[in-house]
């Protein structure tokens, strides 16, 4: 079971990495149109930036996730500096 788990969240992750990169790129290149005006590219930016935050937010997500079913039964969790 954790192992399915485990798989299907690294594919997730790997799925979101591949669309992180080529929003990256759209915001790069800009507005795809023939003659894009500035308002066109000002709308790219901010709607690739948005989405660039979602994908780092859902990536971190699904890293925590991933941490937590990769930790082996019956161990607890890491000690920090912030619970001694």
């Amino acid at each position: 079971m954790h192992r399915t788990a485990k798989t299907a969240v690294v594919l997730a992750m790997i799925a979101l990495g591949l669309v992180l990169v080529l929003d990256v790129l759209y915001f790069a290149n800009g507005s795809l149109e023939m003659f894009p005006t500035e308002a066109d590219h000002r709308t790219v930016r901010t709607a690739t930036g948005m989405l660039a935050v979602l994908l780092v937010t859902a990536l971190a997500g699904l890293g925590w996730i991933f941490r937590l079913l990769i930790r082996r039964p019956g161990r607890s969790a890491p000690e920090s500096a912030w619970t001694r």
